[in-house]
């Protein structure tokens, strides 16, 4: 019965999107999901037909829990999920568009991006090594569910929610820039690598 509910639900929610008559997100989508989910397991723990006795509940829930993290505005890579690619990738970075990763290995030229500029990336898994110009001021602000941020060789944030807000990198021995190119990238799990010296 819940297989059916959640088929029959997530089925309308599609169809409905599809022939336009009203825009749901996948987030709000699978957060109903979750709620009746939830709900049917609480009001039928009780029961000895109980769903709460078997593992594929969970599972479920869980999978549906990673999808929310996933479209998060936090931490979520929606632009990613939509381009969806798998294996090592390089791209260029223009300023004011978004380069797509998505599992595996993901390279981003933005040394031709100048000052006050800004490169946005979105990918969901894997590794990112973002070129930045040499000796240019930069702005960072990575967003990481699981995994490590590293600016020119040094470890700013790992582990669950690593995230560096915005923060400030200056080239040594440089004064202040007031226009520094603006790094924004948001990943699911992985290493985040701005700059080319390893950590």
């Amino acid at each position: 019965m819940l297989v059916g509910l959640l088929v029959v639900g997530f089925g309308l929610a599609w169809l409905l999107t599809a022939a336009g008559v009203v825009h749901l997100s996948v987030e709000s989508v699978v957060a109903c999901g979750m709620i009746l989910l939830g709900a049917t397991m609480v009001v039928g723990g009780r029961t000895d037909w109980s769903i709460s006795r078997h593992a594929w509940p969970i599972l479920l829930g869980a999978i549906m829990v990673v999808v929310l993290f996933a479209t998060s505005s936090t931490f979520g890579v929606p632009g990613a999920l939509s381009h969806m690619s798998f294996g090592d990738m390089t791209a260029t970075a223009r300023t004011g568009s978004t380069v797509y990763g998505g599992f595996g290995k993901l390279t981003v030229d933005a040394t031709g991006v100048g000052p006050g500029g800004t490169v946005h990336v979105e990918s969901i898994a894997g590794r990112t090594d973002i070129e930045v110009p040499d000796g240019v001021a930069l702005t960072v602000d990575a967003k990481v569910l699981a995994g490590q941020v590293c600016i020119h060789g040094r470890t700013y944030t790992s582990g669950i929610g690593a995230s560096t807000g915005p923060v400030t990198w200056q080239p040594p021995g440089s004064a202040v820039s007031s226009r520094p190119v603006t790094v924004d990238v948001h990943q699911s799990l992985g290493q985040v690598r701005i700059g080319s010296e390893s950590c």
